[in-house]
Parts: structure tokens; C-alpha cells; sequence
């Protein structure tokens, strides 16, 4: 694979986890949120020295700009009855 789909793969992951972040947070699990957000910035500082800080903040827009170009890729949030 070559180093920009890695760098995306890697953005896309790290979005992913800030969302979870932002949910636990909603939902009152600060602590969780702490723990996880720190986590994120520590995986973030070890992709960005691997990868390139140029290349994972390129992969970074890419990745934010799927989000708010393409929503119908985002799935619907599941229900809590889905999930019992």
C-alpha cells in the first residue's frame, strides 16, 4: 500500500476515535473521554512521525472533507433497541 492511503486509513481511524470521544462525553463519561482523547493525540504524534506531519495533516482534510461531502456515507446512528 502505498504511504497516502495509509495516511488516510490512519486519518479516517483517528476521526473515528474522536467521535467516540465526543459521544462519551455526551454521555457523561468524562473520565473515559479524558483517557481516550490522550490516547488519540499519543496515536496521532506516532502516525505523524511515521508517516509525515505533512502527509497525516493532508489525510486529515481528506478525511474531514468525506464527512461533510459524502454524508449519506455516514451510517444512521443505531437505536437503542438495536442494540438490546
Amino acid at each position: 500500500m502505498d504511504q497516502d492511503h495509509n495516511a488516510r486509513v490512519a486519518a479516517l481511524s483517528i476521526l473515528q476515535a474522536c467521535a467516540c470521544a465526543r459521544l462519551l462525553r455526551a454521555n457523561g463519561r468524562n473520565g473515559h473521554a479524558v483517557n481516550l482523547e490522550a490516547a488519540i493525540k499519543e496515536v496521532t504524534k506516532i502516525v505523524s512521525d511515521y508517516l509525515g506531519g505533512d502527509s497525516l495533516a493532508h489525510a486529515m482534510e481528506w478525511a474531514n472533507d468525506q464527512l461533510w461531502e459524502q454524508p449519506e456515507a455516514i451510517p444512521p446512528l443505531l437505536s437503542r433497541r438495536t442494540l438490546h
